[in-house]
């Protein structure tokens, strides 16, 4: 999940199981789009939804370098702002109304550090013991959290917080690893960079079993990011002729693309039980905007 601003040893004994060649590829999907952008706001990136149809994402006010976190609900936005800091980004939602994201800091020593926002009032703080930064980009309906935190060595692990204990996440021969989401029984989604610099999506059960997910024909990297009860995904690939990404929904096997109409680029981030997806798309002029695809 690669999050765009101005200014990713395992605990889990995998099981690995290869996806890629010989999967279903199937056309984009008659689906409903929706642009999704902030008032006052020069680009927006939608980053989480909910099963109420809540979405949360971030935004760029006009004629500055500051991000503002946003919560979409019944047509309302609502701004969430980390006062003292430069920027706030809200990225995910539970189904509770507690949304998790990071704060990038003043401090060049700790560049991010995490959160937990709920009824207009921060609840928690988030940050990886002895991290240099910490990032989140999923919850689920327990509250547990899944993100990125950056050691001292600078290497990207990700992470899962729960019930106050922080437990690291890394793919075993991966040069760094991201977790995007989790869902109810616990299950992980992410994406994790190999010795060569490519990129995957990767799966990890609650029982340790590991699915690497790559979209088939795309050399370029494939990026998995939230996860719904059903352990279907939201990602997108970089195809072969182009540095455009284009998104996709994964299901059991299944890649169905996401394109959103006129777009020079499609990145889904979130998705909840209903399959409804959110995430940001390029336009021919080059700006981010958010969308939400229904199907």
């Amino acid at each position: 999940m690669k999050l765009v601003s101005k200014s990713h040893r395992t605990l889990f004994s995998a099981t690995l199981v290869l996806l890629g060649l010989g999967l279903a590829v199937l056309p984009a999907a008659a689906a409903t789009y929706q642009e999704i952008s902030a008032p006052n706001s020069d680009q927006t990136w939608a980053s989480g939804i909910n099963n109420l149809g809540q979405v949360v994402g971030y935004y760029e006010i006009p004629g500055t370098n500051v991000i503002e976190g946003f919560l979409l609900s019944g047509g309302v936005y609502t701004n969430i702002i980390f006062s003292g800091e430069p920027n706030t980004f809200a990225i995910a939602i539970n189904d509770s109304g507690l949304i998790a994201g990071f704060v990038q800091t003043q401090n060049i020593g700790t560049p991010y550090f995490g959160f937990t926002y709920q009824n207009g009032g921060f609840k928690s703080m988030i940050k990886f013991p002895a991290a240099k930064s910490t990032q989140p980009f999923g919850i689920n309906n327990a509250g547990q959290v899944v993100g990125a935190y950056v050691d001292l060595k600078n290497v990207s692990h990700g992470f899962l917080f729960s019930a106050g204990t922080y437990k690291s996440i890394d793919i075993a021969n991966a040069k760094a690893t991201m977790a995007a989401g989790i869902n109810k029984a616990g299950d992980i989604s992410g994406t994790y960079v190999d010795q060569s610099n490519q990129e995957h999506g990767f799966l990890l059960h609650k029982n340790g079993t590991l699915t690497v997910i790559n979209y088939r024909g795309a050399p370029n990297g494939t990026v998995v990011g939230g996860i719904n009860d059903k352990d279907q995904l939201a990602g997108y690939f970089t195809p072969p002729t182009t540095d455009q990404s284009t998104g996709f929904e994964y299901s059991g096997g299944t890649f169905t693309t996401i394109l959103y109409p006129g777009a020079v680029s499609t990145q889904p981030f979130g998705i909840n039980n209903s399959q409804v997806v959110v995430g940001a798309w390029v336009t021919p002029q080059g700006n981010f905007e958010g969308f939400m695809e229904t199907p």
